[in-house]
């Protein structure tokens, strides 16, 4: 929790509640510390603070109950860790309980996930090409970053950084990451990385898993399109560590915004919804291409770096 020096507060539930007590707590501070001797009404005012919380979570920023539950909980051990205290003086919170099965029934049970479906490797070189086919180094990036995020089925956050994020090489990909080699006669390039929203590796820390990308595919070569890039976008050598693998013009890293944006003007380009497409759509779409090769869901999941057999679930659906 402290390795990155900052104890968790860049995280997204942090976030969110120091952004939501500025707004709404009676003194504009997040460190909600009570006295030991603080009084019932005190840590019933602080409870129902974090009642509005979960609310405005639902309401204002769109997440599921299930959802605000979570970063509650995450702001909850943030806070013990940095402050020494629980929130509410670490009092029970029964009624928190009871807001989210009441916000979870209020909306019908489960509300479904939003609708994504992937991209196919034969649209996406073809759209690629009318699109992304000048050969700038703008464009270099653009091929690369939505070839790699199809093969090597990766996460927007795993491409680009988060709105209001920034780049940092410990955690983001770096053009130092990069490896090609050739064995058995094929190209290959291996993408080192440290997963996103990977349940239990969570805690690892340094970029231990490594992405293996193959040339030679009939619609979409990623090897080729990295090498590409190096071209097109040359680092310095000493500089490659510090340099975002998917870059803008200004030396940047690509948001998963911007990724989200590509993806759905390549789609609005070949005449589809682009409502029903994002970032994810590379991975889904990687992971169906994947499958309808014939390639086991066993090695999909490897691939995918999936914690459970959730992916399944969204395979079968598409």
């Amino acid at each position: 929790s402290y390795h990155d020096g900052k104890g968790g507060d860049s995280v997204t539930a942090v976030k969110h509640w120091r952004r939501f007590c500025g707004e709404a707590a009676p003194d504009g501070s997040y460190v909600r510390a009570l006295e030991w001797n603080a009084t019932r009404a005190e840590r019933l005012d602080e409870e129902y603070l974090v009642m509005r919380f979960a609310c405005w979570l639902v309401v204002e920023v769109g997440v599921q109950p299930s959802t605000a539950e979570g970063y509650v909980s995450t702001v909850q051990a943030w806070h013990a860790r940095r402050f020494g205290c629980r929130l509410a003086g670490g009092m029970p919170m029964a009624r928190l309980k009871a807001l989210y099965k009441g916000m979870t029934a209020a909306q019908g049970g489960v509300r479904p996930k939003k609708k994504r479906l992937g991209l196919k490797p034969r649209q996406l070189a073809r759209l690629m090409a009318q699109l992304l086919g000048e050969g700038s180094a703008l464009e270099a990036n653009w091929r690369a970053c939505c070839s790699v995020g199809f093969c090597g089925l990766l996460r927007g956050a795993e491409l680009g950084v988060a709105s209001g994020e920034a780049w940092a090489a410990s955690t983001g990909v770096s053009r130092a990451d990069v490896a090609f080699r050739r064995r058995e006669g094929r190209e290959e390039a291996v993408i080192m990385m440290r997963p996103r929203k990977q349940g239990a590796r969570k805690t690892q820390q340094g970029k231990q898993v490594p992405v293996l990308l193959t040339s030679g595919g009939k619609f979409l070569d990623p090897v080729k399109a990295l090498k590409e890039l190096f071209v097109r976008d040359p680092v310095p050598e000493h500089e490659r560590a510090a340099t975002p693998l998917f870059r803008g013009m200004d030396g940047k890293a690509f948001s998963t915004a911007r990724v989200r944006g590509v993806v759905k003007k390549l789609v609005e380009l070949d005449g589809g919804d682009a409502k029903l497409y994002g970032a994810h759509s590379l991975r889904i779409g990687g992971a169906t291409a994947a499958l309808a090769a014939g390639v086991s869901a066993l090695v999909i999941k490897a691939m995918g770096r999936w914690g459970s057999d959730v992916f399944e679930l969204s395979l079968i659906h598409i």
